[in-house]
């Protein structure tokens, strides 16, 4: 049954598998980057050792130091700043925020396809977004709201998956 909160509430750093969720997003976010970057560097190498006559060879270090780029684990400043340390849900507003050290995102109640439920753990997955993983909601870290309060908001968009993630 639902209640009249206005507001859910998940405050703390997520744990164990909504950790692991996060650092494997952002090295694929890493892993894009540096790919593309390694293209445009490369695509603009060629170029400059066909019209100046270099050996491309010389010039190719800066992408192999990219590629090497690759290979780094995620920093623990980076974790910082990806790891929600705060998700709420402002029901009377009709949107979803979360909270990082480094920006805040925001997206509407409205833009919410669909909440994938890890058993200890939610992933909000938003309409508009390409693979926005930062609104993770651990279960333990909810501190206003119940569960039942969010299952009953996200009720015909919830999705149960496995929990070995």
């Amino acid at each position: 049954m639902r209640s009249d909160r206005q507001e859910i509430l998940f405050v703390g750093a997520p744990t164990g598998g909504a950790s692991r969720f996060l650092l494997n997003q952002a090295k694929k976010r890493q892993i894009r980057f540096s790919l593309i970057a390694f293209a445009v560097l490369e695509i603009a190498i060629v170029i400059a050792a066909f019209m100046l006559e270099f050996e491309i060879i010389y010039l190719t270090f800066a992408p192999l130091i990219i590629l090497l780029y690759l290979l780094l684990p995620v920093m623990p400043s980076v974790r910082q700043q990806i790891v929600p340390s705060r998700v709420r849900i402002d029901i009377s507003k009709g949107t979803v925020h979360s909270y990082t050290a480094a920006f805040e995102r925001m997206h509407s109640l409205g833009e919410v396809e669909r909440v994938i439920d890890y058993g200890e753990w939610y992933h909000i997955i938003f309409r508009k977004s390409v693979a926005d993983p930062f609104f993770v909601c651990q279960k333990s870290l909810l501190s206003y709201g119940t569960v039942e309060d969010f299952e009953a908001l996200f009720e015909g968009k919830l999705e149960s998956m496995p929990t070995d993630r």
